[in-house]
């Protein structure tokens, strides 16, 4: 075999030898396997901390402006909002304990904050049917313990959860 027959033949193999199996885009070696997010998401709460006392207006938004609670999220992954429930208990010595989804009354407001909206003064309307209130503003006279429990799934699946626990004291009337 003439010199230059055989420089050609070895450029070849060695050619195909390396696409093979270097990674070099010829498809051999070992595949690399995409990495799945396992960890779930940091629900906090940015109001009212847990603890905390609200009063009976502000819960009621019957102050104007009053925005009672709202949740902060973090992760690697965006939220998938449809995933989102929320469930308020209240305790208070009229009306004992009450369990209600209150998923419904809340907005997302960007990818790491969700809020409570407008319609939860509706917890405490007097216009409702008592089931399915927390109580009656203004014929309050006792302090209720809230726990409020959210959850909400990443867009991989995994779901965070956090609980906060406040106080909302009664109103009291205004002086004359």
């Amino acid at each position: 075999m003439s010199k230059v027959f055989r420089l050609i033949l070895t450029i070849i193999v060695v050619s195909l030898t390396s696409a093979a199996g270097c990674g070099g885009g010829g498809g051999g070696g070992t595949p690399a396997t995409p990495a799945v997010d396992t960890t779930s998401p940091v629900l906090s709460a940015i109001k009212p901390q847990s603890g905390e006392s609200v009063s009976e207006a502000d819960f009621c938004h019957v102050s104007v402006g009053a925005q009672v609670v709202q949740i902060s999220y973090s992760d690697e992954n965006l939220m998938d909002f449809s995933t989102f429930s929320a469930t308020i208990t209240s305790v208070g010595a009229a009306t004992g304990e009450k369990i209600k989804d209150i998923t419904a009354l809340f907005s997302k407001i960007d990818e790491t904050t969700i809020k409570e909206n407008s319609d939860f003064g509706e917890l405490c309307s007097c216009v409702l049917p008592e089931e399915d209130r927390l109580f009656c503003f203004n014929n309050n006279t006792d302090t209720f313990n809230m726990k409020i429990d959210v959850s909400i799934k990443d867009a991989a699946g995994n779901t965070g959860t956090t609980s906060i626990s406040f106080v909302v004291s009664p109103t009291s009337p205004p002086e004359i």
